[in-house]
């Protein structure tokens, strides 16, 4: 995989295609990117959040699926600040709590009414936390099932990703990217070329079509230094066990790749403890990247709220 030792292209291809509506959200002077797919007056909105030095794009499969599947539902992605299209504030202002703000005032802009089903990936699994933990009754009370993937509950200092990046070779870095900001800017420009794909292979243990690595490391080389130490910064200390009570009436599920380095599995069962309503499901083989490593297991999950939801039987 990746075994080329090619820089990556400035111009790749973009996978967020034929959107039906897109648009830009003010944040508190933080420009949100946003983008629609189906009816704006859907019953049903799913609601998906994307993870660490990644973009809405990471869910086109997703996307795909869903659009054929369930032409009535209405899917709502958006770029987190500091990724894809949004706005790139300081890495003080990188946290995910900023983030989950982002999302509600997306929210109570574009969905005013309706079910709400939320997706998170990664990082955007506390962001989806978090969201529902800060969201007004009368959104909360239109919450109708929640989707965790490859996501934590409790603060990554000890565990995962943050854990390989607490070494004292990491803090160095990080270390220096915060004393250095131009300088480190250039350094990293030099390298991303190079350590992207080997970062973004870290994330898939599963055969994965190079086209899918190649992408995922685009985006991480993509993401801006700011960015990168604001949230890694965050994730080290951020924990949203206040959000269990509102998980408590809600349907769901929490996956997790089997070889899953970045969130690894005693996060996902963590999660089910706090939340005995969800069903608890593993990828085999997987690592951290599910909606592009297995895809499939993510379709099924939201295929299967929404068939709960139209009263459907699930198979």
């Amino acid at each position: 995989m990746l075994g080329r030792g090619r820089a990556l292209s400035k111009r790749r291809k973009r996978y967020l295609t034929d959107v039906d509506r897109r648009g830009f959200t003010d944040s508190d002077g933080v420009r949100i990117a946003w983008y629609e797919y189906g009816p704006e007056d859907a019953e049903t909105t799913v609601v998906l959040i994307h993870g660490y030095t990644l973009a809405a794009e990471s869910f086109h499969l997703q996307t795909e699926y869903l659009r054929k599947r369930w032409p009535g539902v209405r899917l709502l992605l958006m770029d987190l600040r500091g990724h894809g299209m949004s706005d790139k504030p300081s890495a003080a202002q990188c946290s995910v709590d900023a983030a989950a703000h982002d999302v509600l005032r997306v929210l109570a802009e574009r969905v005013h009414t309706g079910r709400v089903i939320v997706l998170g990936h990664s990082l955007g699994g506390p962001v989806s936390l978090a969201v529902l933990r800060r969201a007004p009754q009368e959104l909360y009370d239109r919450v109708a099932g929640v989707i965790q993937v490859s996501s934590a509950i409790e603060e990554l200092a000890a565990a995962g990703l943050a854990r390989i990046l607490n070494t004292k070779i990491a803090h160095l870095v990080f270390d220096f990217l915060h004393s250095k900001p131009r300088g480190a800017w250039r350094l990293r420009e030099r390298i991303a070329g190079l350590i992207a794909p080997v970062l973004a292979i870290g994330f898939f243990m599963r055969e994965t079509d190079d086209e899918l690595i190649e992408f995922h490391a685009a985006l991480i080389n993509e993401t801006p230094t700011r960015t990168l130490v604001g949230f890694f910064d965050d994730l080290r200390v951020h924990q949203e066990l206040a959000a269990a009570p509102r998980l408590q009436r809600l349907p769901g599920f929490v996956l997790v790749g089997q070889k899953d380095l970045v969130t690894p599995i005693a996060q996902s069962e963590r999660i089910g403890r706090e939340w005995p309503k969800a069903w608890l499901q593993m990828a085999h083989g997987a690592g951290h990247m599910l909606p592009l490593e297995a895809p499939k297991s993510v379709n099924a999950a939201v295929d299967r709220l929404l068939r709960h939801l139209a009263g459907a039987p699930s198979r």
